[in-house]
């Protein structure tokens, strides 16, 4: 296959039938970042009608998975191990573009038919199939048409604003943005204050009584854009306020990556420094362009005059969630 194809969020199976999702696109020709979602199991969950059953790993994810998996390379410039795979292990591949074309040519079950009907609205309101993709096990063509999600890939991040604009999806009530605060602080372990200003309704809605993700993927390998930590100083465990620049949505785009300078920290910093914030957790990229302040926590390194911070690792409770003024400090 051609590996220059493989993109975050696109899914891959080992001739075991193992099913990886790709997170964050290929770093190189021969590693291709991956977390295990599905095995072979008796249970009645078919792949493509294929006549083999699939079971989830986990449940919920969260930053053990990273380390229950077997498989793992240590990556020197993010200073971390990474479950992956190699494209000459990979049996089949799953593209969100070729699932939207698939679903829009025979969908079948409710769920499908109401993922193409929300597609052929975003379609009638300019936005280009050719930008569009459908993920998750809606994708597999294994999920339960009763309770799944539509996972909707946009491959353009600006495209998250127009989808807004377009007036397509509904915000969460209430009651289910307190619901998706409280599953997001238990899978994370933060407190349930900060997991509420972290809901969007431009990345996580309703459309018909479907919850919808609206997940922003890069035409480029991700890994582009991470800031290389081995030459950096390890600092340790850090919190700070950070006055954030965020000139694009770039930062939407797995690994997240925010930009600012640190103003206020918990541990004496002798100058004033750059703030790079590094996110392997996509629930803090829910962030809206126009926050200006956030407090951020997460093992930390120092690369010059710049502060890394690494959000979503194992290490330490870390998180980063937007002030509305210093005063929330």
């Amino acid at each position: 296959m051609n590996r220059a194809v493989i993109l975050d969020h696109d899914y891959v199976v080992d001739k075991y039938l193992n099913v990886y999702q790709v997170v964050g696109g290929s770093i190189n020709e021969w590693i291709i970042p991956v977390i295990h979602k599905y095995r072979v199991s008796r249970e009645k969950v078919f792949l493509g009608g294929r006549g083999f059953g699939l079971a989830r790993l986990f449940e919920k994810y969260t930053p053990r998975v990273a380390s229950i998996s077997k498989k793992k390379i240590f990556l020197s410039f993010i200073k971390a191990s990474q479950p992956f795979i190699t494209p000459i292990e990979i049996k089949e591949y799953f593209s969100p573009r070729i699932a939207v074309s698939r679903l829009i040519r025979r969908a079948g079950d409710a769920l499908e038919k109401k993922a193409v009907e929300l597609i052929s609205m975003l379609i009638d309101a300019g936005i280009s199939m050719s930008e569009l993709g459908v993920t998750g096990s809606l994708m597999m063509g294994i999920h339960n048409p009763s309770i799944s999600d539509i996972d909707l890939v946009v491959y353009d991040c600006r495209l998250v604003d127009e989808i807004k604009q377009a007036g397509i999806l509904t915000p969460f009530s209430n009651g289910l943005r307190r619901k998706w605060a409280e599953q997001q602080s238990r899978r994370l372990g933060i407190p349930i204050s900060i997991a509420e200003r972290l809901y969007n309704p431009c990345r996580r809605a309703l459309f018909k009584g479907t919850q919808v993700s609206v997940i922003p993927v890069s035409r480029r390998p991700g890994w582009l854009s991470v800031p290389d930590l081995s030459r950096a100083t390890y600092l340790g465990d850090l919190e700070a306020i950070v006055k954030l620049d965020i000139n694009d949505c770039n930062y939407m785009y797995y690994p997240h990556v925010f930009r600012g300078e640190v103003i206020a920290s918990n541990r004496k910093i002798s100058e004033k420094r750059n703030a790079t914030i590094v996110s392997y957790e996509s629930l803090y990229s829910f962030i809206s362009t126009e926050t200006k302040l956030a407090k951020a926590r997460g093992v930390s390194y120092l690369l010059d005059n710049t502060v890394v911070t690494v959000i979503g690792g194992r290490e330490t409770t870390s998180y980063i969630y937007p002030l509305g003024s210093s005063s929330d400090s």
